[in-house]
């Protein structure tokens, strides 16, 4: 089985990728899926999603089935399972 994709407020990755993606074999941590849509798409989806250090920015909020994940808890290494939907969304802020 494999892991849904959706990516929200990033038009230049979503426009070479699509909104949806459908990713079989699954990546084990949510790490390993950044790694994965980086590898893939290049230049722009590493200028998008990844911070200086190489891991995910601050500004990329991960939502795994419905449930906003904590940067507390380890971002990277969260786990993913076969069938998980997971959502890289741009968080914004205005007013």
């Amino acid at each position: 089985m494999s892991l849904d994709l959706q990516l929200v407020g990033l038009p230049d990755l979503s426009g070479l990728s699509g909104k949806h993606l459908r990713i079989d074999p699954h990546p084990e941590t949510v790490g390993q899926l950044v790694d994965y849509v980086v590898d893939r798409y290049g230049l722009t989806a590493a200028r998008l999603l990844l911070a200086e250090n190489g891991l995910l920015d601050y500004t990329i909020q991960v939502i795994v089935n419905g449930k906003a994940l904590s940067r507390e808890s380890g971002l990277e290494a969260q786990r993913l399972s076969k069938g998980d939907r997971v959502i890289l969304m741009l968080m914004a802020a205005g007013g």
